[in-house]
């Protein structure tokens, strides 16, 4: 019987349960807004792709328009871009002029004159070109965007000559070289000077390339690429002014380098002004592995000066490009799956799209390839109610602190009500750890936001899932302690209901990490939850002591029916003597481990096998999405067979079974904490989990039965046997 304390704990629960409710509306109406996906495509690549095609770049750009971009991805020119052009111009750094033999007879008499004067330093980057309209195209890109200090032209009759002021921290190395001895020996490690990061300067951009896409139909989004102390108030200035000056105002804006114009001298204010006057978001280009945005300084402090009107974007990286015929598909069947997965999974609402390639420099040419993954894709994205047009953004919410503040109780009460269950506590001391609990709580929440709400969710993570493993091993001891064995169809209408009990368990605090952590930093992954993995190891040891609270270790039959934590017992355990059957099992254990932790995510590396990814594709296909393989094929049928193993009463199998359903209850809040992932897609993710997990556990259970009926048979027959045989 629950006296007044526990009464008052569980309500505690339900009115977090309720504010959770309340919050996570408001964060599923958020995510509903988030209806239109845009393609952007990247002009470089399809230039490329024209190269090796019976087409030209207009008419590739105008096909992808037809097929559903809106923009494409123009850089500055560049001394890099100039020279893949083919341009007539000669780019080196100083110490390779220098290093040449009778350099001055090969190059124009303004370098020399320069040298003489001035003197060519190691790091500089030195440009020759003997076409003048080339060399005033570089000179005003140059002065439009830098100071005259960080620069010198130098004009000549024979080749004119520019010279951009470098220093060692420009520098670009080839990876060192080991060179050895005749004999093999380690000789010496020599590390190369390659080039200058100053070869990417962005020099403004090309009229006749802006001309190309808009002749094609589409709109140019002009993308800069800030450089260290290069990137700032002069070059911003310069690349706003052209912005305007080509009439080229992008709906989005994603940038190139390690911080964005501005942020190096504090003038960003001048990017933020701009973009909120005509209207640009800010997008936040997702890592190659598939967490966060690419780190670039400046660009954080700009997403909250645009009250988060800002757009996940992902990018089509090189290895995407090459799953072109990838897994056994005849065609780019994986790089649509790589694309949809982005866009339904990870609040991803612009593509930066480049052409698919058969390797990495031949291009899949044939229109037809990109009609099929194009209308493919706008086909099975529309079922998550998703189109393709001007991405949608979030608009800006944060959780209110109040509901925050209930959650909160929710999670204090439940940390009581599991001690209360694992220890003889009194009310008095359920009272102090309560108020222990929820007063830090709370004061983190308003002192701390951050901080307060990570901690909230992560204990909710920890503490439902025991709890529910808590009512799994009650209910286990009470079927155990009945001494009555199910029938196939009672195994399964008992494990049913106790599969749902769990993970209703479970999911509450599945629930609370979604609405706690439902402020749009957390939807635009600016901020994630980093307490996952942690909050799947600790309800694992939760669990050893909840059945040892049940179970104990070499328990008397007699003493079964007085659950409770005995220190003999415990003792008894850290004694024991190590069988190697116990090291073998404990191994076991360790491996598995590694593995469920290691497929955690996307950056470890323990991946998926082929064959598994297969699988999954058929599954993303045939549903709205792909429930979790490790809950409907191990995790929820293992406690579903949880019934009929007590019923048996064998001991060490409960324990087993437990310890893989553990892991489906962590997982369910796992689920949850993707917090990129909409709460809808989750709900149905764990509901196909669930239906699945009962259908694998129908073939499971009867195998089992089937497996028990003949050892008890041919097993006893055997041991009898074996016995005459001694």
């Amino acid at each position: 019987m629950q006296n007044k304390f526990e009464k008052f704990l569980i309500v505690c629960i339900i009115v977090s349960i309720l504010a959770s409710g309340l919050s996570l509306v408001s964060r599923m109406k958020a995510e509903a807004q988030l209806n239109q996906v845009d393609i952007y495509v990247d002009y470089f690549e399809v230039n490329e792709l024209a190269r090796q095609s019976e087409h030209n770049t207009v008419w590739w750009l105008d096909y992808f328009r037809q097929l559903g971009a809106t923009h494409v991805v123009l850089e500055e020119e560049s001394l890099g871009l100039l020279r893949q052009a083919l341009k007539p111009l000669r780019v080196d750094v100083g110490q390779d002029i220098l290093k040449e033999w009778n350099w001055q007879k090969t190059t124009p008499s303004a370098l020399a004159a320069y040298h003489e004067t001035v003197g060519i330093r190691d790091y500089d980057v030195v440009i020759m070109t003997e076409e003048e309209t080339l060399y005033q195209q570089i000179a005003a890109g140059l002065h439009s965007r830098y100071e005259t200090d960080r620069f010198t032209l130098q004009p000549g009759d024979d080749g004119s000559v520019i010279i951009i002021h470098g220093t060692i921290e420009d520098a670009v190395y080839n990876p060192p070289a080991d060179l050895t001895d005749f004999e093999g020996q380690n000789y010496f490690r020599e590390r190369r000077l390659h080039s200058s990061q100053l070869t990417r300067l962005g020099l403004g951009f090309d009229q006749d390339k802006i001309s190309t896409i808009q002749q094609a139909g589409l709109q140019v989004m002009p993308r800069p690429f800030s450089y260290g102390d290069w990137g700032g108030e002069t070059y911003l200035r310069g690349y706003l002014d052209d912005l305007t000056t080509h009439e080229i105002i992008p709906d989005i804006l994603f940038f190139g380098g390690k911080q964005l114009p501005g942020a190096e001298d504090e003038s960003l204010s001048l990017l933020t002004s701009f973009m909120n006057q005509h209207g640009i978001r800010a997008g936040l280009v997702e890592t190659s592995f598939q967490r966060e945005h690419l780190e670039q300084e400046g660009i954080e402090t700009l997403t909250e000066s645009l009250d988060y009107q800002a757009v996940r974007v992902f990018n089509v990286w090189p290895f995407v490009q090459e799953r072109y015929r990838f897994y056994h598909y005849d065609g780019a069947e994986e790089i649509e799956n790589t694309l949809y997965r982005a866009v339904t999974e990870r609040n991803i609402r612009m593509i930066y799209f480049k052409p698919f390639k058969e390797s990495t420099t031949v291009y899949v040419t044939d229109p037809e390839e990109y009609a099929t993954i194009f209308q493919r894709f706008e086909t099975r994205i529309a079922r998550h109610g998703l189109s393709l047009g001007k991405a949608s953004v979030f608009p800006e919410a944060h959780p209110s602190l109040a509901l925050q503040s209930l959650m909160a109780l929710g999670v204090a009460a439940a940390a009581v009500l599991l001690l209360r269950k694992l220890f003889p506590l009194s009310d008095r001391v359920g009272v102090i750890l309560f108020l222990m609990g929820i007063v830090p709580l709370i004061f983190l929440l308003f002192w701390r936001t951050g901080w307060g709400e990570k901690l909230t969710a992560m204990a909710a993570a920890i503490l439902f899932p025991s709890l529910g493993m808590d009512h799994f091993c009650r209910q286990m001891w009470k079927w155990h302690q009945q001494k009555k064995r199910f029938s196939y169809l009672q195994s399964m209408k008992e494990g049913v209901v106790l599969l749902i009990q769990v993970s209703l368990i479970s999911s509450i605090g599945a629930l609370l990490v979604a609405a706690l952590l439902s402020d749009v930093r957390y939807l635009l992954e600016m901020d994630i939850f980093r307490g996952v993995k942690i909050s799947q190891l600790i309800p694992i040891a939760f669990y050893g002591l909840i059945f040892l609270h049940y179970f104990g270790y070499l328990r008397s039959e007699d003493r079964l029916a007085e659950p409770g934590i005995r220190p003999t017992e415990i003792r008894a355990l850290l004694m024991e003597n190590i069988k190697v059957l116990y090291v073998a099992a404990m191994g076991f254990l360790l491996v598995a481990g590694y593995i469920y932790i290691a497929r955690t995510g996307h950056e470890g590396n323990l991946q998926p096998t082929e064959i598994e990814m297969i699988i999954r594709n058929i599954l993303e296909e045939s549903l709205l999405v792909r429930p979790r393989t490790k809950e409907f094929t191990v995790a929820f049928p293992a406690l579903l067979l949880g019934a009929y193993l007590a019923s048996l009463r064998y001991k060490s199998l409960i324990f087993l079974a437990g310890l893989a359903a553990v892991i489906g209850q962590t997982s369910i809040v796992n689920t949850f904490s993707h917090l990129r992932t909409p709460v809808l897609v989750s709900v149905i993710r764990t509901a196909y989990s669930m239906a699945a997990g009962i259908g694998f556990s129908v073939i499971y259970l009867a195998l089992m039965i089937g497996f028990v009926w003949l050892l008890e048979r041919w097993g006893v027959r055997l041991w009898r046997l074996m016995e005459k045989t001694e």
